[in-house]
């Protein structure tokens, strides 16, 4: 079964990447960066909700944020060394175990777990445990999604642009054409 990444989650990212150096930013910036419609701000003003309320984002002012932790991304190192601590000392866990104990976000853990999978750091077993393979004193990092994440928003503002700027020239060539069917 794939994992799915929550929009929660997929919002929080978009927040930490525009809030990053400690400056305020915008739903429209939000909407932007997710590449998503007008349409879809209720959805990111849920998402926002829910991350104001465990304290990731502070509101600013209406329709502006700004990171809780002035430009961290909120308790998210502080969360993964207690869940490496976790995983070290039980060897074998359950995701319900990092929910219960560590107070992470079932789709959190899921997400993080996968990532030590690929990294063959843990394995995820048939009865739905996850067993650590590799057990080193230090917590690994794992950067490997935000470079993608990074690379792939990159890609689609290129892409973006790129639709503008053929609209422009479509619209000059509609103009030029109409032009000279004028002088005839």
């Amino acid at each position: 079964m794939a994992y799915v990444e929550s929009f929660t989650h997929k919002v929080r990212q978009a927040c930490w990447e525009l809030g990053g150096g400690g400056e305020d930013f915008t739903l429209l910036a939000l909407v932007d960066e997710l590449g998503l419609e007008m349409s879809d701000t209720k959805r990111i003003v849920a998402a926002l909700k829910d991350i104001k309320r465990a304290g990731v984002v502070a509101g600013v002012d209406r329709g502006v944020y700004r990171l809780a932790n002035g430009g961290t991304p909120a308790n998210t190192g502080e969360l993964c060394a207690k869940m490496w601590r976790l995983l070290r000392m039980r060897k074998v866990v359950m995701v319900s175990d990092f929910v219960e104990l560590v107070e992470a976000s079932e789709n959190y853990t899921k997400e993080w777990l996968q990532a030590l999978a690929r990294r063959q750091i843990v394995r995820h077993e048939e009865s739905g445990a996850w067993r650590l393979l590799v057990d080193s004193v230090e917590m690994p990092t794992l950067d490997d999604n935000a470079r993608k994440l990074r690379r792939l928003r990159a890609r689609k503002k290129a892409l973006a642009k790129l639709g503008e700027a053929r609209a422009a020239l479509d619209a000059a060539e509609a103009a030029i054409n109409e032009m000279e069917d004028g002088d005839e």
